[in-house]
């Protein structure tokens, strides 16, 4: 049972999360059995986005790597490595349902200077419908150049929620050669796997890779993985 004083906040959060289609977080105190409140942290995700996410899975096996969306605590650590103190844009590869999108702009505060890469037809109008003043570009992220045609050059980091252990490790290198063309001196691409491993080993001379804290949600391992220019 929730406390009353509780109840209404929960309500108008979860209210907030089915209209807008974003993960649902909040505090609450719940009363045990012998009475006595305690509180709790209570996490969920609106399933019309587990759905659309489930349908654009199966139409894009290869380009969505997996059948729900990235949950807060994921998002939110993977915008944690984006570098606050640069003017400089952030572009984010793979968006689906906007769950990175949201913690990335939490940290920027500034919704000009997020841009967004994404292939699917039907996440690309969610994406431009919920998030007003990005910019978002429907494009295929592993052709980066004719995607960001017009759009900025130079980007402070970028952030990927592509499934790249769906696509050969050759595809993953040139990914990564491209996106380290955009990125300023000292700008980092931010990436999680499924994996224990990194989903692109360093290359001497060209990255460096750091594995992050693994993070358990979605019945999933993920971990942030960062490679620095």
């Amino acid at each position: 049972v929730i406390h009353p004083d509780d109840y209404a906040r929960c309500v108008e959060e979860w209210t907030r999360a089915l209209q807008e289609g974003v993960e649902y977080e909040v505090e609450v105190r719940n009363r045990r059995h012998d009475g006595v409140y305690r509180w709790f942290v209570t996490r969920a995700s609106p399933l019309k986005d587990g759905l659309r996410f489930l349908k654009g899975a199966l139409a894009n096996p290869g380009r969505i790597g997996a059948v729900v969306p990235s949950g807060a605590q994921l998002a939110r650590a993977m915008a944690a490595q984006v570098p606050a103190q640069s003017a400089l844009p952030v572009l984010e590869l793979g968006p689906g349902t906007g769950s990175i999108t949201r913690a990335l702009l939490e940290r920027l505060a500034d919704p000009a200077r997020l841009v967004l890469v994404e292939f699917d037809a039907g996440f690309h109008s969610r994406l431009a419908a919920r998030f007003p003043g990005t910019r978002i570009v429907r494009g295929d992220a592993f052709d980066l150049r004719a995607a960001l045609e017009g759009a900025p050059t130079r980007y402070s980091a970028i952030v990927s929620g592509l499934p790249l252990l769906n696509f050969p490790v050759a595809s993953r290198q040139k990914l990564l050669r491209d996106c380290f063309e955009l990125l300023e001196e000292g700008g980092v691409f931010v990436q999680f796997s499924y994996g224990r491993k990194p989903p692109v080993a360093p290359v001497e001379g060209f990255w460096q890779v750091r594995s992050g804290d693994w993070l358990a949600m979605n019945s999933m391992l993920y971990s942030v993985v960062r490679h620095m220019v």
